[in-house]
């Protein structure tokens, strides 16, 4: 199973060789689920999973892949299997690590029914395990479990995610120096600070709960415009090892 093996400013590292491992179903529609997703901006994804990786396809042609990683790979959307369920922007390499890093864009799963989430449920022989159900117009991890280890819980990962809702996918770079993506990690970084776990959603940010919204503490942005002072406030939310994988 691709899963997490250090942390890196919130990233999940991966071995691309455990891609090759995993099963070679392409089904696009595994367990029911369904063959397009819908993100919390309306851009509709085709989606197609060989194992536990999946590439998405986006259906709008205003919405593409710009992960503004610097790399030489190709940029791909991607499910992250996490609490919530999530397309993020991968730069996806022919060969060597994969990273997933919480500084790329990533936006919630959006539904209306259970039937808008896809639930890929077993991912390999190791007790790795992914179901999602739809929770406040969004698909959350009903089951999510990782070299048999299981955990629902929402990550500081998750609450990036969810506060990248309603911001559009960028066309240029780089990303993470967008006021308002900058502002919301400030916001994350003052409510969660160094913990892996966190559940205090930002209230400017997508719940996932009904009332869930806390605001965050004072922090000073001052100069956040950098992409190094934002590479600080990732810093400060930087935790330890969630289960997690793609």
């Amino acid at each position: 199973m691709l899963r997490i093996t250090r942390p890196r400013l919130l990233s999940l590292i991966l071995l691309a060789a455990l891609v090759a491992c995993t099963s070679n179903d392409s089904s696009n529609a595994l367990n029911g689920s369904p063959s397009v997703v819908t993100d919390t901006l309306g851009v509709h994804f085709a989606v197609s999973c060989s194992g536990a990786l999946c590439t998405l396809k986006s259906q709008d042609s205003d919405a593409t892949p710009t992960s503004c990683d610097g790399s030489n790979g190709t940029d791909t959307f991607t499910f992250v299997w996490s609490r919530i369920l999530t397309v993020h922007v991968l730069n996806l390499p022919t060969a060597g690590m994969i990273e997933v890093n919480a500084a790329e864009p990533g936006h919630p799963v959006a539904c209306v029914t259970d039937a808008d989430c896809y639930s890929p449920g077993m991912l390999d022989s190791a007790g790795s395990a992914a179901t999602y159900a739809c929770q406040n117009g969004l698909c959350q991890a009903t089951q999510l479990c990782f070299g048999g280890s299981c955990d629902t819980r929402l990550t500081t990962n998750d609450i990036l995610t969810l506060c990248q809702a309603d911001i559009p996918w960028p066309k240029d770079c780089p990303y993470i120096t967008l006021p308002l993506f900058a502002d919301r990690i400030a916001e994350v970084a003052a409510n969660c600070g160094s913990n892996t776990y966190c559940a205090k959603v930002p209230s400017d940010c997508r719940q996932p709960a009904a009332l869930d919204a806390v605001d965050g503490g004072s922090l000073d942005v001052t100069g956040w415009e950098s992409s190094d002072g934002i590479q600080a406030a990732l810093d400060a939310v930087d935790g330890g090892s969630p289960d997690g994988g793609i």
